[in-house]
């Protein structure tokens, strides 16, 4: 986590006022390098629907963290 808060930080930082493309890319590539990581230390069958589903919840919540926005509802 403190890797990736020092790397998520400084490519914030490059940026004024707002991020080029690349480091937009580079910050997303980040976010899923820490999600892997993440997942990785609780799951360890990279084959399984768990390990996938945990994933992609790691990387809905990052989304959502950064852009401090609420998740749709999907039971409608």
């Amino acid at each position: 986590m403190t890797d990736y808060t020092k790397a998520n930080l400084a490519l914030m930082q490059q940026g004024s006022p707002a991020m080029s493309v690349e480091a937009t890319i580079a910050q997303r590539r980040l976010e899923e390098e820490f999600c892997l990581r993440f997942v990785r230390c609780v799951l360890d069958d990279e084959n399984s629907l768990r390990f996938t589903s945990a994933f992609d919840t790691c990387l809905r919540d990052e989304a959502l963290e950064k852009y401090d926005a609420v998740g749709r509802d999907t039971r409608n």
